[in-house]
C-alpha cells in the first residue's frame, strides 16, 4: 500500500524499483550489486535501539556493517511487506528473519527502512525496529 497522492512528492516508481532492487542484493548477498545502487557517498544510521547505533559514512563502513551480520546471524533475509512514498523518500515496511541457533527455528522482527533519495540516488538510510518510529520520521504519523 502507499500513501495518499498529495504526500507523494517527488519519490517516483522509479525509486521504489531501486529500493526493491537493493532488498533482493541483500537477500541474495551480494553486498557489491547493493552498493552499487546507492550514492557513493551514502549515510546509513544504524537503528538507535541498537547498541551499536551510529553513522556509517561510505560504502566500506556500510559493507562492513552488513557483511558483520551477514557472517554472524545465519540465513538473513529481509523482506518488505510495504513501500510508502514520503516526499523525497521511499519507507520500506517489513521484517528480517534468520535462523536460531544453527537449526531450522527462525527469528523474524519488525523492521523499518527510510532511504531518502537526491536526483533519484539513495544517499541517506535509516533503520527503524519501530515502524511507527519510521512513519513519522517521515511526517507520516
Amino acid at each position: 500500500m502507499t500513501a495518499a497522492p498529495e504526500i507523494l512528492g517527488s519519490v517516483s516508481e522509479e525509486n521504489v524499483e531501486r529500493m526493491k532492487r537493493v532488498e533482493a542484493a541483500f537477500n541474495r548477498g551480494d553486498l557489491d550489486e547493493m552498493l552499487g545502487h546507492i550514492a557513493p557517498d551514502a549515510e546509513w544510521e544504524i537503528s538507535e535501539s541498537n547498541p551499536s547505533a551510529r553513522t556509517l559514512h561510505g560504502h566500506d563502513e556500510i559493507r562492513a556493517y552488513l557483511a558483520d551480520w551477514r557472517d554472524t546471524v545465519h540465513g538473513l533475509h529481509y523482506e518488505a511487506s510495504r513501500y510508502v512514498h514520503a516526499g523525497d523518500a521511499v519507507v520500506q515496511l517489513g521484517s528480517m528473519t534468520s535462523r536460531v541457533g544453527g537449526g531450522d527455528a527462525e527469528l523474524t522482527v519488525p523492521l523499518a527502512f527510510v532511504t531518502r533519495f537526491r536526483d533519484g540516488v539513495p544517499v541517506r538510510t535509516e533503520e527503524y525496529l519501530d515502524v511507527e518510529q519510521a512513519l513519522e520520521a517521515v511526517a507520516l504519523r
